[in-house]
């Protein structure tokens, strides 16, 4: 049973990408499988997606930080960047970096009276094994749409 729930959240992650609202939908998928790979009884569940979705809420807005500050800056700049606003943009990356660390431990912390640390670490898994299988069906599909493409030209 379990084999076939993930299966088809691997077949609708695809599906999911093509919609508009597709970060709704990739989100519902990672609830459904987090839970799935967690085993998560209803009572744990009632007290983890609260902790859990405000820790992805904090860490959403640490990547959006780091993408407008240090990646967007480094794309649009020129190739001649000064010493010191390399400085700066090194800086607010590490930041970043240390902050997205104290977001992890802050999780483990709030999660520690929810669920187990053996849980915990399935959950950091998860996690990992959710962003991989995304990231290759959307390699895939993209792979198989630019195949379409070279056939449909002459």
């Amino acid at each position: 049973m379990k084999t076939y729930i993930t299966l088809f959240i691997l077949f609708t992650s695809v599906a999911a990408m093509a919609q508009p609202d597709s970060k709704e939908r990739i989100e519902a998928l990672k609830t459904a499988y987090l839970t799935e790979q967690l085993e998560l009884t209803s009572k744990e569940a009632q007290k983890f997606w609260p902790i859990y979705n405000a820790y992805s809420e904090r860490l959403h807005d640490l990547y959006v930080r780091e993408h407008k500050e240090v990646k967007d800056e480094l794309r649009n700049c020129s190739d001649e960047l000064s010493e010191s606003k390399s400085a700066q943009l090194v800086e607010t990356f590490i930041s970043i970096e240390e902050n997205k660390v104290k977001e992890r431990r802050n999780l483990v912390k709030n999660l520690a009276p929810v669920i187990s640390k053996k849980k915990t670490i399935k959950l950091f898994k998860a996690e990992d094994d959710f962003r991989r299988r995304l990231l290759k069906e959307y390699r895939e599909r993209r792979h198989k749409e630019e195949e379409e493409k070279r056939k449909e030209q002459p």
